[in-house]
């Protein structure tokens, strides 16, 4: 009898629970429940990572700058410059087993070095013109070595300006290779040939410069390029971590990191939004998702929804250009079950940064969905065009004019070549790729 009466219970419980989720299904709608995390990311896989097309070997072309005004850091007794230099070929020609060494004299022309203690005499730097720009071609015509170029970054050559130099940067730019730009400041005793021109120039000035205190010293710079990822590990590794810079700019390094995306709650004023399910990030960093449920629709077509990007600025974003970032906007809608085809979309944004600096408040302008349905956007980030500033150190160690003693603890025209590297490299690369998926009760 008792064994009978549970037998029953059971079937109660089960015939109730069944009943639950057909009434429950059937107010909800199949469309109702938004896509699962799964089905999302089949929809749209997470972009890869670019990549170049060739297999990087083991050479490393270093190129040092032997124009005649270079002179004075090999002539300085106790320089930071000759210390890092011959520190660094030291470093390569011990990892015999990581790199193959090609050491390359930078002037009017490229000529190879048989010698490196050549290069501890002031006599190696007595050459010409520096041609940068005519380097940078060179190095996009050996797309498998890694190149590291020591110098003054001074584009010096007849009829080249930043344009020439920007040319050349874009051309290298194509192949997608790791570029790393270090700063370094060290004694300078000796005469420096200014390209500043101007109508009173009368040929080279005597500088000297010391390295003794911060911030003081004629800056030199060391810019690697890298055929992958790997290879600038290496590099860091065995080279560049056992002579650290004064500052660094990392131009293929993502410009700005996510860390999180919020739902911005107005005091003044209900938001007719609210959060379905947690937010989350991929273990790039790089992706994010969130989804957002809409109570209560605009009697208008579209509803604002305002969102707050917590973020880390590695470039400076440009005063009032934080709503100008460049979004590659692709959408489908999720509807009983399965999803529609996708297709382009648009999506209005205002806002700005924050004072200090760490999160982006936007106020996205979305067609609302329709009633029991999903809306799914995939938004590509890119820093976009002339939306990106040159770090602050940048624009602190460059002058104009070279032609004055004073701005021997400057470098001509440097905020023209980092502008340069920003605009085709950096403002160019997807540092976030955010899954947004919005939907609408019943």
């Amino acid at each position: 009898m008792f064994a009978c009466d549970r037998t029953m219970q059971r079937l109660g419980i089960q015939v109730l629970v069944l009943l639950l989720t057909l009434v429950l299904g059937a107010s909800c709608g199949s469309g109702a429940r938004a896509p699962n995390s799964r089905a999302t990311q089949n929809l749209f896989p997470p972009s890869a990572e670019p990549h170049t097309d060739v297999d990087p070997t083991t050479d490393i072309d270093v190129y040092v700058d032997g124009s005649e005004s270079m002179k004075g850091f090999a002539s300085a007794t106790g320089s930071n410059f000759m210390r890092v230099l011959t520190g660094l070929l030291r470093s390569a020609q011990e990892a015999t087993a990581q790199f193959t060494l090609n050491i390359y004299k930078l002037a009017s022309t490229v000529t190879s070095v048989s010698n490196p203690l050549e290069l501890q005499s002031p006599n190696f730097y007595g050459g010409g013109d520096t041609p940068l720009a005519d380097l940078l071609v060179r190095i996009s015509q050996e797309p498998t070595h890694t190149a590291i170029i020591i110098s003054d970054m001074v584009q010096s050559k007849p009829g080249t300006d930043s344009s020439t130099l920007a040319g050349a940067l874009a051309q290298l730019a194509n192949q997608r290779p790791q570029m790393r730009l270090l700063g370094y400041r060290s004694h300078f005793e000796g005469e420096y040939f200014p390209e500043n021109k101007t109508a009173d120039w009368h040929g080279k000035i005597p500088l000297s410069v010391s390295q003794s205190l911060p911030g003081s010293g004629r800056p030199f710079y060391i810019l690697v390029v890298a055929p992958s990822v790997e290879a600038m590990i290496q590099v860091d590794k065995y080279l560049l971590s056992r002579f650290p810079p004064a500052h660094t700019f990392n131009p293929t390094e993502p410009p700005i990191i996510v860390d999180k995306i919020d739902l911005l709650l107005d005091d003044s004023k209900e938001v007719p939004w609210s959060i379905y399910s947690r937010p989350t990030r991929d273990v790039t960093g790089k992706r994010l998702e969130s989804t957002f449920l809409l109570k209560k629709a605009n009697v208008e077509s579209r509803t604002v929804l305002p969102l707050g990007f917590n973020v880390q600025l590695k470039s400076p974003i440009r005063p009032g250009r934080a709503s100008q970032l460049s979004w590659e906007v692709t959408k489908a809608t999720w509807r009983n079950n399965q999803f529609s085809s996708i297709t382009e979309a648009r999506i209005p944004i205002d806002g700005d940064l924050e004072t200090n600096g760490q999160r982006i408040r936007l106020r996205l302008t979305l067609q609302n969905p329709e009633v029991n349905s999903w809306d799914i956007y995939r938004v590509r980030m890119r820093a976009g065009g002339a939306n990106l500033d040159v770090p602050a150190w940048v624009t602190d160690w460059n002058t104009d004019d070279d032609n004055v003693v004073g701005n021997g603890n400057r470098t001509y025209q440097l905020e023209p070549l980092v502008e340069a590297m920003t605009i085709q490299i950096s403002e160019k690369i997807v540092f976030c790729e955010y899954i947004l998926t919005i939907g609408r009760k019943g």
